[in-house]
């Protein structure tokens, strides 16, 4: 490519997956000012006719990890400078992992603005790297200022905005990013939910996640027990699993016959989440945007691990009481569901979860307002 190659774009929109994908795309759509999708995990740009035809499991690749992915990312943004990249506004859809961060820095450097738009419900305290060799590298980028340093609260890392959900994350971010902008926005792919609440609910939707990291707290043999009870859920009935984007990428605790039955390559979690009587899910913003949209909610546990991992995310530390997937048994699981979701139903959980999620069926235009600002400063 030559120098020129990207000459003109005002505003890069960098994600990781199709979920920040499907959110920046509509963004994109809905703005007014030149701008390009760049796709970290696979280290291009995006054509501009790519989006007819993309479906929900286009992006299945993550980001490297450790230091390999920090260094790629590197590579990414200075390469795409030398072909004429330097927009007004870099947008990213996290910033807790290194790789994006550094990403972002090498145009921030260069006078970019910087926006952070929330991807899904957060965790505080923060996040911490336990990898030695990356903390390390961190350390070094971030003091020659290549790397854009964070306390590992999502929204540390100084943004100049953040794109919010909505005004029920609004402590949180005083506290993780304090004097940050924050614009109340809502989650773009929100607008596709249909305003028909009385479509066929076709089945109890698990949102399964990467149990074996840190933060969940299990053995190597509870995260066994784990996956050998989900696996045991994709022969009943009426019940359908869904994978997050890292099990799929690092599969090595997953069983062969679950990653078959995932069915997150064949829909969206929009379009799922509409169809189904009840969404399950350990600790994830699942359970939010489920319960805002008016969809039941049940939390997973096993035993009492996940219920003291939910206890510290906003907006779901008050679903304490869940569905124990290690000792319902495979044929009442979907009962116990439906009537779990139908108590916090009644415990007016949408009403609650509506302050976390906006769902009016503007969040792209606002978001995309937004962006055009400030692009325009």
């Amino acid at each position: 490519m030559t120098a020129a190659t990207f000459s003109g774009t005002r505003v890069l929109f960098a994600f990781v997956g199709s979920r920040q994908y499907l959110a920046m795309r509509a963004i994109q759509r809905e703005s007014s000012v030149p701008s390009v999708l760049v796709d970290l995990a696979g280290g291009q740009a995006l054509e501009d006719d790519l989006d007819s035809g993309v479906d929900a499991g286009t992006f299945e690749h993550l980001m490297q990890p450790g230091v390999r992915g920090l260094f790629e990312s590197l590579f990414l943004s200075r390469r795409l400078k030398s072909e004429g990249m330097q927009p007004d506004v870099v947008v990213l859809g996290q910033d807790i992992g290194a790789p994006a961060r550094a990403f972002a820095q090498a145009f921030i450097r260069s006078g970019a603005s910087y926006a952070l738009l929330q991807d899904g419900a957060l965790a505080f305290p923060g996040v911490t790297n336990r990898i030695p060799l990356l903390r390390r590298a961190e350390t070094l980028l971030a003091t020659a200022r290549l790397l854009r340093p964070t306390s590992g609260h999502f929204g540390s890392s100084r943004p100049d905005v953040i794109l919010t959900w909505g005004h029920g994350w609004t402590e949180l971010f005083t506290r993780s990013a304090p004097g940050v902008a924050l614009e109340a926005c809502g989650w773009p792919p929100h607008d596709l939910l249909s305003a028909d609440t009385a479509c066929p609910k076709e089945f109890v939707l698990v949102c399964s996640q990467p149990v074996w990291l840190p933060a969940f707290g299990l053995t190597n043999a509870e995260v066994s027990g784990y996956y050998s009870a989900l696996t045991e859920l994709t022969h009943v009935p009426g019940v359908k699993i869904r994978l997050h984007p890292i099990e799929r990428s690092e599969h090595q605790h997953v069983p062969e016959s679950l990653l078959r039955a995932d069915t997150s390559k064949s829909m969206t979690f929009e379009t799922q989440m509409q169809l189904a009587s009840a969404v399950c899910a350990p600790a994830s913003s699942t359970l939010v945007e489920a319960g805002a949209a008016g969809v039941g909610v049940a939390p997973l546990d096993y035993g009492q691990r996940f219920a003291v991992v939910r206890s510290n995310m906003v907006g779901i530390s008050h679903l304490s009481v869940g569905v124990d997937i290690g000792t319902t048994k495979p044929s009442d699981f979907a009962a116990v569901c439906i009537a779990r979701a139908g108590d916090y139903r009644a415990r007016g959980i949408q009403e609650v979860l509506q302050d976390f999620v906006r769902t009016d069926g503007s969040c792209t235009i606002r978001a995309a307002r937004v962006i055009d600002l400030l692009a325009a400063r």
